[in-house]
């Protein structure tokens, strides 16, 4: 208040000055006398000064109003830092209500980190110095608002009482700034990062700056291009064309290229790019120019169109509704021709054991049909997990190899083959010489493709081979079921009709075998009915069918008896086998058996016919005492051995 009282004064007094008046009236009080003087005095009051004050108290409202209403934050301070008043954009600034404490220390509104720096600002402003710094107030929430503050050294009379304070929230600059930095730094990055080559173009075609990978595809630097020409890399002959570009790209165009450049060493590669204007201000001002190396892929379509045709003859391969075998054989065939080799095969691996399972061309001398994997190459494909590629046997490391001195090839190569997340085997193609030309690429990849073929032929076999096994085998005992039976008995016909020979169908049934059930569950059955299933199979000729038709009976095919008198041989070795004791539930049991034989033609002319009367002739044989078997022509038992003690 008393520094605004005195600026108040001074400023009427210097109306007073400026407007001749007191000068006059100072002259007048002198020619007057002491009384005169106070009158005047008193009239200068009215006159003067009270209108003076009036404006002084506007000016004070105004600056008041311009104090409270400033959308700026605006604080003093003492000497010590605490605030001495603060208009109400500071309070807001702060998250504090107007009217509220605002006596503390500066500190208690700054985040910890950056109170050093203003305590050392505030020391200057007090010293008289008019400092700038922006940092962040610690709002009443405790978010950072970031404020642009200047101080300034309060003086009354000519000397430091204070600091002035005036801050503005630069939220919005800040934020704009952080944005252009990150642009600034995401362009920087694209620039420098990007793994195409990037280079920047004044208007006249001259390169400004280029990136890394620039230097990497080209083998020119960054400071060995700058002020070269566009078309300097390209030859003479592409200077024109350079040129056009350069006027296209002026007039704001953006152009899409391909060229070829030839690199510090010499060698020509291909480009693929776009040329893009750099504008700014509304005008053009050079160019960028992204370029990528397509050298790699002009080989590969070239490499396409040669593979599309093997690929093409390898789907013939699998389309061509063949067994998988025969497109097995197929698929090596046709690797083996492609790849110029002169062996193709298969071989599976089963415990460290490698079995030959499929061979096309020439197989090389000493190749077994079976051997240990640790002592073949194709261990190598196994552990690769991938194709294995040998183009020359005769170098040092193979001629040291084991396995490779012991392989009459030079070349080689090998792929394995997955089958439900294992390794089933490893398919491979092999030649007498080394190659000339390692394998492409496009050569790995066909063999590849070969492999997968491979795969899934094999697949699909052992598919098919469950199927059948679903279909025509016992689950149980693996023996042919009725089904295969009676396939097996139309086949043999056609033989018998074929060569006017006979052959025999023993029906066999087991005596006892309930009991066996009883006493020690389906699990001692079934074990009963494996064993009986292995003693059949052991008793007759692999030319023989053995099957069972269900429960505990089972037939057996001779199609190489010739006569009554041979079936009844057999017949009867089958009962003796039959009715050796067995270890059943932990216990030793002996079991029976009966049997019933028919003979084609004589017995009956088709599959079941002769199923038919053997049948009969079993039950004929089990009405007749068991442990025996019968003929349904002759219809006369003859007795089975004793079973052994």
């Amino acid at each position: 208040m008393p520094a605004l009282f005195a600026a108040a004064a001074s400023a009427a007094f210097a109306q007073l000055i400026l407007a001749g008046v007191a000068s006059r009236t100072l002259l007048y009080v002198l020619g007057t006398g002491y009384v005169a003087l106070l009158a005047v005095m008193g009239i200068t009051w009215l006159v003067l000064l009270r209108p003076a004050l009036r404006r002084v108290e506007r000016s004070r409202s105004r600056l008041r109003a311009l104090y409270r209403q400033n959308p700026d934050a605006i604080a003093t301070f003492d000497l010590q830092g605490r605030i001495v008043s603060s208009n109400p954009a500071a309070m807001q600034l702060v998250g504090l209500p107007e009217g509220g404490d605002t006596s503390a220390h500066f500190a208690r509104y700054l985040p910890h980190d950056v109170i050093g720096e203003a305590t050392a600002a505030f020391r200057r402003s007090a010293a008289g110095e008019a400092t700038q710094l922006e940092i962040p107030l610690l709002h009443a929430s405790g978010r950072r608002v970031p404020v642009l503050c200047n101080l300034y050294p309060h003086l009354v009379d000519g000397r430091i009482v204070g600091v002035y304070g005036i801050a503005r929230d630069v939220t919005a600059l800040v934020r704009a700034r952080a944005a252009l930095s990150e642009s600034e730094q995401r362009f920087r990055s694209l620039f420098e990062q990007h793994s195409d080559a990037v280079q920047s173009f004044d208007l006249q075609g001259r390169y400004v700056s280029v990136n890394d990978a620039t230097e990497r595809i080209t083998g020119f630097s960054d400071r060995e291009l700058a002020g070269r020409q566009l078309g300097s890399l390209q030859g003479n002959t592409a200077t024109s064309v350079s040129k056009h570009a350069v006027r296209r790209l002026r007039r704001g165009e953006t152009i899409e290229y391909e060229t070829s450049v030839v690199r510090r060493d010499g060698v020509r590669i291909e480009l693929q790019g776009k040329a893009i204007p750099i504008v700014y201000d509304g005008a053009v001002h050079g160019f960028y120019a992204i370029s990528r190396d397509v050298t790699q892929e002009r080989r590969a379509q070239r490499d396409v169109v040669e593979q599309s045709q093997r690929i093409r003859d390898l789907y013939l391969v699998a389309a061509s509704g063949q067994t998988s075998q025969q497109q097995i054989v197929n698929a090596l065939a046709l690797g083996t021709q492609r790849l110029n080799m002169t062996w193709g095969f298969l071989t599976r691996i089963d415990e460290g054991l490698a079995t030959l399972e499929a061979s096309v061309g020439q197989k090389p001398f000493g190749i077994q049909s079976s051997a240990p994997v640790g002592r073949t190459m194709l261990r190598h494909a196994i552990a690769a997990g991938d194709i294995f590629v040998v183009d020359d046997m005769r170098d040092e490391r193979w001629r040291a190899d084991p396995s490779g001195r012991s392989e009459q090839y030079e070349s080689y190569v090998a792929v394995p083959i997955a089958l439900g997340g294992t390794t089933y085997g490893v398919a491979g193609f092999a030649a007498q010489r080394a190659r000339d030309v390692p394998l492409s690429q496009a050569d790995r990849d066909f063999i590849r493709l070969i492999g997968a073929l491979l795969g899934v032929a094999i697949e699909r076999r052992e598919q098919q081979q469950q199927l059948d096994s679903l279909a025509f085998f016992d689950s149980l005992t693996g023996l042919p079921n009725r089904v295969l039976l009676e396939d097996r008995i139309v086949q043999t016909i056609e033989t018998a009709r074929r060569k006017s020979t006979v052959f025999a169908i023993v029906f066999l049934d087991l005596d006892g075998f309930k009991a066996v059930n009883d006493a020690g569950g389906h699990s001692a059955g079934d074990a009963v009915l494996r064993t009986v299933a292995k003693r059949l199979r052991g008793a007759v000729r692999a030319s023989d069918t053995v099957a069972r038709m269900g429960g505990d009976e089972f037939v057996v095919v001779l199609p190489e008896v010739r006569d009554a008198a041979g079936a009844a041989d057999v017949a009867a070795k089958l009962i003796a086998d039959v009715s050796e004791p067995y270890e059943a539930g932990g216990e030793r049991r002996v079991l029976g058996a009966s049997a019933g034989i028919a003979l084609y033609p004589h017995d009956g002319g088709d599959a079941e016919a002769l199923l038919i009367n053997a049948d009969r002739a079993l039950y004929r044989a089990k009405t007749r005492g068991r442990g025996r078997f019968e003929i349904y022509r002759h219809l006369h038992g003859v007795q089975a051995p004793p079973a052994p003690p």
